[in-house]
């Protein structure tokens, strides 16, 4: 499978429904994040307990990749996530570019 591929299975991921999602990352994985509270670099574990807030804040939490460019084996993704907030579970919202 392809670089490109590996990460376009990954963003189709309702990362707020799949109790598997860890599934996807390797044991010795670093995830560098900027986000409101500033950088934060998570490890495995980190990524985990990510994933359980995320399935406990949200009915959904997905990715809708406007684009997806390979070169060689370095993928770049470029998407907006949408979220279904547990208090308002009848709309969907942009959460981050």
């Amino acid at each position: 499978m392809s670089p490109k591929k590996v990460v376009e299975r990954f963003y189709e991921l309702d990362l707020a429904k799949d109790e598997d999602a860890i599934s996807h990352f390797h044991k010795n994985c670093q995830l560098y994040w900027n986000s409101s509270q500033g950088f934060t670099v998570l490890d495995y574990d980190g990524i985990n307990s990510m994933l359980v807030g995320i399935r406990k804040s949200f009915l959904s939490f997905k990715y809708r990749l406007s684009h997806l460019l390979e070169d060689g084996k370095t993928v770049t993704a470029r998407y907006t996530i949408y979220v279904t907030p547990i208090e308002n579970p009848d709309e969907e919202q942009p959460l981050a570019h």
